[in-house]
């Protein structure tokens, strides 16, 4: 029986232990937590009272942290006597420093601090009083510091002379730092290793032959930004390895022809947003790209860019160019790209691009009085040129020619928005068979032709917006299967699109986007969008819908496909305005309840839902969808630990219920044995309550002498008849019992 009570002990220990593990867990987690956060307090204590310890790598009024395996420190400020960094600290970062405790670098600051590995320096949009000629001495792994911002006014030349390792060094935005003035035989600064340097936006009037002769390792040189009107011819000489010289928004007017003779590495030159009219005479034999945007030139001559013929890369747009010579880019064999947008142009050539069969790219946009461009096209010496963009819109374009496109048989994309253009022929997209995407927004379109895009099997994207569309065939879009997004938005049209006898199965079965808003679109059926089986969103609004059983058959099905109607807070026509509505989502719920003045009888479900490669602006929706998973996720958190705690409770009342059951059985037992030996030992024997406590009153009968061989025999049974007996006549009545010591 031992046994068995240590089992079931064993088995309610267990109980327990199931019951509350999970309670158990969280308490533990959340005294470790607690005990963490303990230790960040006695942390931050050890912080502000040891602020000399080599072993703590952060120091106060820093945060650290560890990127790719590189430890940063951004602070708020810098001081010696207060602050201590660890030898492990390569990144130091201070960002918006208190401007009333301007930031003093004396000599040998770093090393004080402790930041003897540091390897980039980075103190911007702060205040520096003061840099000592010595500050960035011993720090031997230095490679990046950047200064800008800082209200900088002075920095001795030989404050980076020891950092041999010094790269990138940037000093942008601090007007009041002081450069040797014109004739000075002094230079900026003598870092002979360093390869970028930006001093931009530094109010920089003037560059000397000397300024920067003692970093002859330039390959990188910012400028941009300052007052410079003017430069020593002999400035860029020492610069042997300059690849990029960035000199746009500064006052040149000009620049002398020699200036760049000796770099033979320039690669790239941005001189936009200088009053400069022309770069003819200058001699950059290996120049790649010439950024002159927003300049001042006006006329494009036929040797402007005899000195840089291996041009790739070439913008002038922004200008005020009135003229361009039909020959003026036939040199530029090498070019690519090619921006001509935003300029006065009222003609353009066909032979002006004839020999740049390498371009890429073509942008003539935004000059207004074009009107037109070649009938024939743009002529090529090898017959088709590789354009795979052309970008002329707002162009004053009225017509379109058939044959205007037909040396671009490349071309992928196109954009002739916000023009003037009726009528597009047939024949006009039709040597064009590669192209993806066609822009024709902003026309005065009426109708397309049904074959107008017959040969463009591949073309993906169409924009129709704002043209006066009246009526669009749908045989249109019978030779565009790959169609995924058509924007006919803010147009005249009173249907979707009038269906033939040749309407195919697959017509726009690929669409994902279809925008018909700002129409004069009164119902649209079902069956009009039967076939658009990957449909993702729709936008309808601002049409005067009516309100019928074909538009709730509509509703229902847009719901059922979880068609997105890709309008949030929108007023659509023909519906009252209410203040409330602004603050109400934008859905078919919403749509339906608006036109029809209530919402359907029938169950819909409207929340939207695209696949996961959706490719509409729908992040509202998903955060939506996904906080909503979060909570459901979190109610259930904590369902786990209710059960098992029930079930063990529940398996714990049941042992003891057994325990309980078994010790009363036991004890019936007991009871029933000890009332079977009486009853075996004082047979037809009563007892009666009678206040008297009896002792057994008993004698050893001995019975006659029995031979041994018979000892075995069974006894001869005796019977009493109970019904000659009385309780006076018996033994045991009281007048009977004589006590046995008297």
């Amino acid at each position: 029986m031992g046994v068995r009570y240590r089992e079931l002990l064993l088995l309610a220990a267990c109980a327990c232990a199931l019951a509350a593990p999970e309670t158990t867990n969280k308490t533990i987690k959340k005294d470790v937590k607690d005990l963490d956060n303990y230790d960040d307090y006695d942390s931050a204590d050890e912080v502000q009272e040891v602020l000399f310890n080599e072993d703590r790598p952060c120091p106060r009024d820093c945060i650290c942290t560890v990127s790719q395996g590189y430890r940063i420190a951004k602070c708020n400020r810098l001081e010696v006597g207060v602050q201590k960094f660890g030898e492990d600290i390569t990144d130091l970062v201070i960002d918006h420093a208190d401007p009333t405790n301007p930031i003093k670098l004396d000599d040998f600051i770093f090393k004080k601090l402790g930041l003897h590995q540091i390897a980039t320096v980075k103190i911007v949009n702060s205040t520096i009083s003061y840099v000592g000629p010595n500050a960035f001495h011993g720090l031997h792994e230095l490679y990046a510091v950047n200064l800008s911002n800082n209200k900088l006014k002075n920095l001795d030349p030989e404050t980076f002379v020891t950092n041999k390792k010094l790269l990138l060094l940037t000093l942008s935005n601090n007007p009041s730092l002081k450069f040797p003035a014109a004739g000075s035989e002094k230079y900026f600064l003598n870092a002979s290793s360093v390869q970028e340097l930006d001093v931009s936006f530094c109010n920089m009037q003037y560059i000397t032959a000397n300024t920067f002769k003692n970093m002859p390792g330039l390959m990188y040189l910012n400028v941009a930004g300052n007052n410079l009107s003017d430069m020593d011819p002999n400035t860029f000489k020492k610069l042997l390895d300059l690849e990029e010289l960035d000199l746009s928004d500064n006052n040149l007017k000009s620049l002398p022809d020699d200036i760049f003779s000796e770099n033979t590495e320039l690669a790239t030159l941005h001189i936009l947003k200088n009053p400069i009219d022309t770069v003819y005479g200058l001699q950059i034999s290996d120049l790649l790209t010439l950024n002159a945007g927003q300049t001042n030139i006006k006329f494009v001559g036929p040797s402007m860019f005899n000195g840089m013929t291996y041009i790739a890369n070439l913008n002038l747009s922004g200008n005020s160019i009135e003229k361009i010579h039909n020959q003026a880019f036939h040199k530029l064999v090498e070019l690519n790209y090619l921006d001509l947008s935003f300029n006065d142009l009222d003609f353009m050539s066909s032979i002006l691009i004839k020999e740049n069969i390498e371009l890429d790219i073509f942008k003539i946009s935004n000059n207004p009085r074009l009107k037109h461009l070649p009938t024939d096209g743009f002529e090529c010496s090898a017959d088709q040129f590789n354009i795979y963009l052309f970008d002329a819109s707002n162009c004053g374009l009225e017509e379109i020619f058939d044959n205007s496109l037909k040396t671009f048989t490349a071309l992928s994309v196109i954009n002739l928005s916000d023009n003037k253009i009726r009528t597009i022929s047939e024949k006009v997209f039709s040597i064009s068979p590669k192209l993806v995407e066609v822009n024709l927004a902003y026309n005065l379109l009426t109708t397309l032709n049904a074959k107008v895009f017959e040969n463009n099997n591949e073309l993906g994207k169409l924009n129709l917006q704002g043209n006066p569309l009246t009526v669009l065939s749908a045989e249109v879009f019978s030779h565009t299967p790959l169609m995924t997004w058509l924007d006919m938005s803010r147009a005249e049209l009173t249907y979707l699109w009038k269906s033939g006898k040749n309407h195919t199965e697959t017509l726009l079965s690929n669409l994902t986007f279809l925008n018909v808003s700002h129409n004069r679109i009164t119902e649209i059926k079902q069956s009009e969008l039967d076939k658009l089986n990957k449909l993702r969103t729709l936008d309808i609004s601002n049409n005067p819908l009516a309100c019928s059983r074909d538009f709730e058959n509509l509703m229902n099905w847009l719901s059922t496909r979880k068609v997105s109607p890709n309008a949030v807070s929108e007023n659509v026509a023909n519906m009252a305005k209410d203040a409330k509505d602004d603050d109400e989502t934008y859905s078919w719920e919403f749509l339906t309840r608006k036109t029809c003045g209530a919402a359907l009888p029938h169950a819909m479900q409207l929340d939207v839902k695209l696949m996961d490669n959706d490719v509409d602006d729908l992040e509202t929706e998903e955060y939506q969808e996904v906080s909503t998973e979060e909570q459901d996720h979190g109610k259930y958190e904590y369902l786990w630990p209710i059960c098992i705690a029930i079930l063990g409770a529940l398996l714990l009342l049941v042992i003891l219920g057994k325990i309980v059951m078994m010790m009363c059985s036991r004890r019936t037992q007991q009871i029933r044995y000890n009332s079977a030996i009486i009853a075996a030992m004082q047979a037809g024997r009563t007892k009666k309550d009678c206040g008297l406590v009896y002792q057994q009153l008993s004698e050893d009968l001995t019975g006659p002498k029995t031979p041994k061989l018979s000892r075995y025999q069974p006894l001869q049974t005796v019977t009493v008849n109970a019904s000659n007996l009385s309780y006076e006549s018996s033994p045991f009545h009281q007048q009977n019992i004589v006590p046995e010591h008297v």
